[in-house]
């Protein structure tokens, strides 16, 4: 027996299976809408077609400019008022951004206007097909000629380089070409301008300027010499003032300390010279005396006097004449010594006062120099303030003067770091529309606008098609799907007078009734805990394959030896007896309302192991019945006279009686017909069998067409309708087209 498929193969399938899934599932959805997908595609095409050829034709002129980083150095060592080129990187790269700005800005677009008159050009303003000049005039006024030129221009700079091309659209080639060069010559006119704009402008206020410091120079210099006339500094500078005061003053001091020091060595000497003046025998002893050359050549005459006089006196004696010339002679070297040694210390003591008058004459002069210092710091302040501001407007008015001349001069030069590389060519083709790429991004959006009609097509369509959908919106188990019954097979029953709900009994190796199988298999599996013998099978509607799901089921199950009952619960519009071929004179609605047995209303099918209870007399209150004692202890004869009882209901959207059954019996199986049976339907059943607490068994899916390629990624082909050709369904094939042919 063959299982659920997705079952069966779901160990098989690699890791990525639910990637794989999803893009086949993508795939089915596309394959499924394929028709809204197309028709989706030829009307977008159909629009792209009509709106390109219904648009003007747009040509494209292109002028190419060279923006240099500097203007070409005509005068050396001359700057320049305004710097038309650039810095470092990032200066470059700001400086590029903005001339691109200033090509598209309203300023050059207003010199193109006024220049070629394009405000009063009835072709640029697009008011070619307006005739009334009144009408012309009014639309001309809402228009800003400016704003609409810019709009066809486009700044395109040349990667890696200092190219920039400029570009014009227009409907009209010549015309185009014309706004292409225009614009690149209003541009270079412009950068032009600005640089003499600002040099005319920087001469007049250096103009001004020089004047005012030339005023100031005069005023400052003419103070300057005024102070120094004042205070007696014309023909030496304050600084050599300055300095002439501070030498002296240094002189001063080193020889007051030259002075100190000698007074002290006099003052020392003077001491010993007073303290010996009055005793002759130690003024000998002195230095200035010892080392005086007068006061020893004396003192050796005195020795060579004295050795002559004791001489004389020892010859002669004391009362001779020679004794007394040499006496005298003697004396008067003596005096003369005394005199002499006198006149020493005299010269010495005047010598120490001379350089105490020397050292008091020295204090007084510094102190002069200092105050003659102190006057002339005090008159520094303002002469450096007077200076300053002297040698500041000088400084000021040379570079002033340098810089006018430098601006003249400049102000001649017409030196332009902008030049025109190659002027704009008439186009000879146009650019716009486009038709290739129009035609490719419409095929574009019709074929993926047309794949997200398709889905949102699949996402508006709630219909259950799937064992997915089953699972994902209804969280329901999944017993198995029946294949579609095609026409041919339909009409072969019907030449042989075969109900189309036996069709597994007269093709049991077809996809259908091998799908019966399966599901059969699946049921046994679901209730082997806990044992199930009675079933009521119910759809969300009328027409979804229920009476043919109960038939085929039952018939599978007989077919495995188990005693199997089928009861037609649907008393409303009921159809066992018709597939069978049973009279329908005693069924469960006898049983219901009489003291007729199970025995009496359960009849054979003429299929070994089953029967049929048929609903008899149609009755006016059937979900009444179904609520009675009665019904209930029908259920229980019939679970304990037959392996499995299969109740066929009407829909439970329609009336309660499944509904009402379903509290009874042990379990309900819903049918679903694919693409037919909504979510919303089937979650309406589902909510009205929990509510009565009913064992809802799983779900089958009805009619499902293996041919479509929307279930190729099921694999329901490949084990439905492939397995039954596994075993003899050739034949069966063979046998259909014989019969059809009949």
């Amino acid at each position: 027996m063959i299982e659920n498929p997705r079952l069966v193969n779901s160990d098989s399938i690699p890791g990525d299976q639910s990637e794989t899934v999803d893009l086949r599932e993508l795939w089915i959805v596309i394959l499924k809408r394929r028709w809204a997908i197309i028709i989706f595609f030829l009307i977008i095409m159909t629009i792209v077609m009509i709106y390109t050829l219904k648009q003007p034709k747009i040509y494209q002129a292109i002028a190419s400019i060279v923006i240099e980083p500097q203007a070409p150095e005509v005068l050396s060592g001359v700057r320049e008022v305004v710097d038309l080129g650039t810095g470092g990187y990032w200066t470059n790269k700001e400086f590029y951004e903005t001339q691109y700005n200033i090509i598209k800005s309203r300023s050059i677009a207003k010199r193109v206007v006024d220049k070629l008159g394009l405000d009063k050009d009835a072709h640029f303003l697009g008011l070619d097909n307006i005739k009334d000049p009144k009408e012309r005039e009014r639309v001309a006024k809402k228009i800003d000629p400016v704003k609409r030129l810019i709009s066809k221009i486009t700044v395109e700079p040349v990667k890696n380089s200092r190219m920039v091309y400029i570009k014009v659209e227009d409907t009209n080639p010549e015309f185009a070409a014309l706004l292409a060069n225009s614009i690149a010559s209003a541009y270079m006119e412009a950068n032009l301008d600005i640089k003499l704009d600002a040099t005319r402008s920087a001469g007049d206020w250096l103009s001004d300027q020089l004047q005012d410091l030339k005023e100031k120079v005069e005023k400052s210099e003419t103070a300057l010499h005024n102070f120094k006339k004042e205070h007696n500094i014309l023909s030496v500078s304050l600084e050599d003032n300055q300095n002439m005061l501070s030498q002296r003053l240094r002189s001063l001091s080193e020889a007051l300390n030259k002075m100190e020091v000698q007074k002290i060595e006099l003052k020392s000497m003077r001491d010993i010279v007073i303290k010996v003046r009055d005793d002759p025998s130690k003024i000998d002893s002195l230095d200035m005396i010892t080392q005086n050359s007068l006061i020893q050549r004396l003192k050796e005459e005195y020795v060579k006097a004295r050795n002559t006089f004791l001489d004389i006196a020892e010859r002669y004696g004391e009362k001779h004449q020679k004794y007394q010339v040499a006496k005298k002679q003697l004396e008067l070297i003596e005096s003369n010594i005394k005199q002499e040694m006198k006149n020493i210390i005299e010269s010495f003591e005047n010598k120490y006062l001379a350089t105490v008058n020397a050292i008091n004459e020295l204090k007084r002069a510094i102190e002069e120099t200092k105050q003659q210092a102190m006057d002339l710091n005090k008159l520094e302040v303002d002469y450096i303030k007077l200076k300053r501001d002297a040698d500041n407007n000088l400084n000021l008015y040379q570079i002033v003067l340098k810089r006018q001349k430098e601006t003249d001069l400049t102000g001649l030069l017409k030196a332009n770091n902008v030049r025109k590389l190659d002027s704009a060519l008439v186009p000879t083709s146009p650019i716009k529309p486009k038709l290739n790429i129009n035609l490719l991004v419409g095929a574009l959006i019709g074929i993926f606008g047309g794949i997200a009609l398709a889905f949102f097509l699949e996402r508006v369509d709630n219909t259950i098609k799937t064992q997915e959908d089953i699972e994902r919106y209804l969280k329901l188990p999944f017993l198995g799907l029946i294949p579609l019954i095609k026409e041919d097979d339909t009409r072969v029953l019907e030449q042989k007078g075969i109900s189309k709900d036996l069709f597994i009994i007269e093709f049991p190796k077809s996809s259908v009734a091998e799908s019966c199988r399966a599901i059969r298999t699946n049921l046994m599996f679901l209730s082997a805990e806990k044992r199930i013998k009675s079933i009521v099978v119910t759809s969300a509607g009328p027409q979804e394959g229920k009476t043919i799901t109960v038939t085929s089921l039952a018939i599978a199950l007989a077919q495995t030896g188990k005693k199997t009952l089928i009861v037609d619960t649907d008393m409303r519009r009921p159809r066992i007896h018709k597939a069978f071929n049973i009279e329908n004179t005693n069924g469960i609605s006898n049983f219901l309302i009489s003291e007729l047995s199970l025995l009496d209303v359960a009849k054979p099918s003429g299929i070994p192991n089953l029967f049929i209870c048929p609903c008899g007399p149609i009755p006016p209150n059937p979900a009444e019945l179904m609520y009675t004692q009665r019904f209930k202890e029908f259920v229980r004869e019939a679970k304990e006279s037959f392996d499995i009882v299969l109740f066929d209901s009407p829909p439970v959207a329609a009336v309660t009686d499944g509904v009402v059954i379903s509290k009874i019996v042990d379990g309900v199986i819903i049918v679903g017909k694919a693409k037919k049976t909504t979510r919303n339907a089937l979650l309406q059943v589902k909510k009205q069998l929990k509510d009565v607490n009913a064992h809802i068994i799983g779900m089958i899916l009805n009619e499902i067409d293996l041919e479509s390629k929307e279930y190729n990624y099921y694999y329901y082909s490949y084990y439905y309708r492939h397995y039954g050709y596994y075993y003899g369904a050739e034949r069966y094939e063979k046998d259909k087209k014989r019969l059809i042919g009949l």
